[in-house]
């Protein structure tokens, strides 16, 4: 049975300096980013040696996951990739709500699918796939290195509510 689930976001990026909606993006970490991953390093050094080593396959979680753990193995997994925001990545808040589809995804986000993306809903159905896959695995300690809205949604299912409200 698992006995320990840690779950790190990935470190700065340039688009979350300059408030960009990233998603799926493959955008790699800033200077600033790979500094906050080393002090990671640091910290993470404590936690046992054998415990197994996820990561979203996207460069900004990688990255981080590679500096904070070096020469560990990584385990891909892509349910633990950022929400597809569609057509709304690269923008900021403030170009997302002059889209016209803008006010009626943030209206039901949970529900509702980004034109062309994804909704919480399915972001939270494949990494909750991906936490019962390592759970059934027995690992005693899993780490996983991945984004704000899939660590939202593992801990939503975790805490049992259905349908999170920002």
């Amino acid at each position: 049975m698992l006995l320990r689930l840690t779950l790190i976001r990935h470190a700065l990026t340039d688009w979350n300096a300059s408030g960009r909606f990233q998603g799926v993006a493959d955008v790699e970490l800033n200077r600033e980013g790979q500094e906050q991953a080393k002090r990671l390093a640091a910290y993470v050094a404590r936690l046992e040696p054998d415990a197994e080593v996820y990561s979203s396959p996207l460069k900004r979680a990688v990255e981080t996951a590679t500096i904070a753990f070096p020469g560990r193995e990584l385990r891909l997994d892509p349910r633990l990739k950022e929400i597809d925001f569609g057509e709304f990545e690269g923008k900021t808040q403030a170009e997302n709500e002059a889209h016209p589809a803008w006010a009626t995804w943030y209206g039901d986000p949970y529900e509702r699918r980004a034109p062309g993306g994804e909704s919480y809903a399915m972001l939270r159905e494949r990494a909750v796939a991906w936490m019962d896959e390592v759970v059934a695995s027995g690992a005693p300690h899993v780490v996983a290195v991945t984004h704000s809205g899939t660590i939202q949604m593992l801990l939503a299912h975790v805490l049992g509510v259905e349908k999170v409200r920002w």
